[in-house]
C-alpha cells in the first residue's frame, strides 16, 4: 500500500526578499499531499504548482510513520532514508524556511529544537527570536540554554542575492563564533544549500555552488569546531538540479522524502561525532 506523506511549498518571496526582520513568528505553512512511493520510483507526474503568494502553514499531520532505525548507506543508487532518531535528540537547528520545515513535517526532528524562520539568513539570523518550549530565544540564548551536542547552521538562499560569497561565509563563521562562546562543547555543522529545480526561474544553482564552496573553505580554515556537509547529492539529479520527488512544489523547497534523505546522510557521516 502506498504511503502518503505531507509535502510543503514555501513562497519564493520569503526567501529572496532583502527585507530585514519580518516577524518573530515563522511564516505559516500550507500542505499538499505527495505520494513518496511513486516518487521513489521516479513517477513522471509533477508536484502540484503553487503561486508565489503561497506560504507554508503550520499544521500537525495525523499520520505517523514507523520510527526509523540506524542509518544505512546508499543502496542500488537510491539514497537512504534511514537514521537513528537519538542522534538528533540533543541538537539544535538554526536557519531559514528550508530549515524550518524540519519542525513542520512529522517524523523528522523535535520541533522544539528548530530555531528557523522564513527570511532568515547568515546576515540577519541573530535579529530574530524563536519560540522554543514557549520561551523566546535568540541564536545565542538558545545555544546557551540548550548546550547542544551539535548546532546545525542551514541557510543561504536569503544571502545569495544580498551579500557576496566571502561575506556569506564570514557571516556563517560569525554565527558559529557566537554559538561557540556560549556553548563551547557544541560541535557546529554547516549544511550546504540544496539545489533548485531545472524549471526554477532564478537559475540559482551556479551561485549556490559558489557560495557552498566558500562556506566549505571557511570551515576548513576556521579555528572553531566546525564541520561542513554537502547534502545536494541526495536530492539532485545527474545534472545537479533538484529531483522531482524532492521538489516541494516551487522548485526550491523540499518534500518530506528529501528531509529523510538529508537527515540520513548527516547521521551517517557524523554518527561518531557524538559520544555514546
Amino acid at each position: 500500500m502506498n504511503r502518503h506523506y505531507l509535502t510543503a511549498a514555501l513562497s519564493a518571496i520569503l526567501l529572496f526578499t532583502g527585507c530585514e526582520k519580518i516577524s518573530e513568528t515563522p511564516p505559516e505553512l500550507n500542505y499538499i499531499y505527495y505520494d513518496t512511493t511513486a516518487a521513489e520510483t521516479a513517477a513522471s507526474s509533477q508536484t502540484e504548482a503553487v503561486t508565489e503568494e503561497t506560504v507554508i502553514t503550520d499544521a500537525a499531520a495525523e499520520e505517523t510513520v514507523t520510527v526509523i532505525s540506524a542509518a544505512a548507506a546508499v543502496s542500488d543508487g537510491v539514497p537512504s532514508t534511514e537514521w537513528d532518531p537519538a542522534f538528533y535528540d540533543n541538537c539544535l537547528f538554526f536557519g531559514d524556511s528550508i530549515c524550518r520545515a524540519l519542525s513542520v513535517y512529522n517524523d523528522l526532528v523535535d520541533p522544539e529544537r528548530v530555531a528557523a524562520v522564513g527570511g532568515g539568513a547568515a546576515r540577519n539570523l541573530n535579529e530574530f527570536t524563536f519560540k522554543l518550549h514557549d520561551i523566546d530565544y535568540t541564536v545565542t540564548t538558545a545555544a546557551e540554554a540548550y548546550q547542544p551536542d551539535i548546532a546545525f547552521l542551514w541557510m543561504g538562499v536569503n544571502d545569495i542575492n544580498m551579500t557576496d560569497k566571502q561575506t556569506y561565509a564570514a557571516n556563517l563563521e560569525g554565527l558559529a563564533r557566537e554559538i561557540n562562546e556560549v556553548s563551547p562543547d557544541s560541535r557546529i555543522i554547516i549544511i550546504g544549500m540544496t539545489p533548485t529545480a531545472a524549471y526554477h526561474e532564478w537559475g540559482a544553482n551556479p551561485t549556490i555552488i559558489e557560495y557552498n564552496a566558500a562556506a566549505e573553505e571557511m570551515v576548513s580554515s576556521s579555528e572553531l569546531p566546525l564541520y561542513y556537509i554537502d547534502v545536494g547529492d541526495v536530492v539532485s539529479d545527474e545534472n545537479g538540479y533538484l529531483l522531482t520527488e524532492c521538489d516541494g512544489g516551487d522548485g526550491m523547497h523540499l518534500t518530506q522524502l528529501a528531509y529523510y534523505r538529508i537527515l540520513s546522510k548527516i547521521n551517517t557521516e557524523f554518527k561518531d561525532l557524538i559520544p555514546s
